[in-house]
Order: C-alpha cells, then sequence, then structure tokens
C-alpha cells in the first residue's frame, strides 16, 4: 500500500513538469534551496547552436514548480551538450557538466550544491531558504 502510494504520489510530481519539447531543444532544470536566481546564467558547449560567452550565457528561459528551466538549441546529430550554471565566476554545482542525450534524455534537472544529473526531478519541492 505505501509503496502504491509513493508511486502514485511519484508520477503525479513528474508529470507537473511534463511538458512537450521541440525536437531540436534539450532543457535543464535548476533549483536553488533559497530559489534566488538572479544573475544566474548557462554556458553552453559543443553540440549547440547557441552562442554564448561566459559573460553573456543564456538566460532563464522560465520557472516551473521545480525552480528555473534553460532551453538549450541543439545542433543537428546532437549528442553531447557541455554546460555550467553560474553567476559570474561562481558556479554552482562547480565542475563541468555533460547533457549526454543518450543517456539522460533531452529534460535534465539539477540541484545547487549536487552533482547529479537527474533524468527526472528530485522528490520534494525547494527548500525554503
Amino acid at each position: 500500500m505505501q509503496k502504491s502510494l509513493f508511486l502514485l504520489i511519484f508520477f503525479c510530481f513528474t508529470l507537473a513538469f511534463a511538458q512537450d519539447l521541440p525536437e531540436n531543444v534539450a532543457r535543464i532544470h535548476y533549483q536553488r534551496p533559497d530559489a534566488t536566481y538572479d544573475g544566474f546564467k548557462l554556458h553552453v558547449w559543443e553540440d549547440t547552436t547557441n552562442e554564448v560567452t561566459w559573460e553573456n550565457g543564456l538566460e532563464i528561459t522560465g520557472e516551473d514548480d521545480y525552480g528555473v528551466y534553460y532551453d538549450v538549441n541543439l545542433a543537428e546529430d546532437a549528442a553531447r551538450i557541455g554546460f555550467i550554471i553560474h553567476k559570474g565566476d561562481e558556479k554552482d554545482p562547480g565542475p563541468d557538466m555533460f547533457l549526454v542525450i543518450s543517456q539522460h534524455g533531452r529534460e535534465i534537472w539539477i540541484k545547487s550544491g549536487d552533482e547529479i544529473i537527474y533524468t527526472s526531478p528530485p522528490l520534494g519541492p525547494p527548500a525554503e531558504g
């Protein structure tokens, strides 16, 4: 009974984030415990058509119940996107990260301070800061 209830809650939580993505877009969700996103940009490289510099990274595309998200335009036959979420020289969670489409799909979830790339929303809303 508890397992069924857990699966039902997890399924409903996952559906809350399900949105159709255009075929040529990857989405990177980002969550901070303090829900403060001002100034955080996404630096991307490799299989993307977005042209960014460190100072002029991708701006936040939108917000959802998880936090914010960035949409990245994919190059033809894209296999991997390198990315760093940052505010100036402050990187979060820190290292260069890679969305590998064959492994992660085109939509991932990142938590502040956590180097794991999640392929579904981690359970629970953002902590209040």
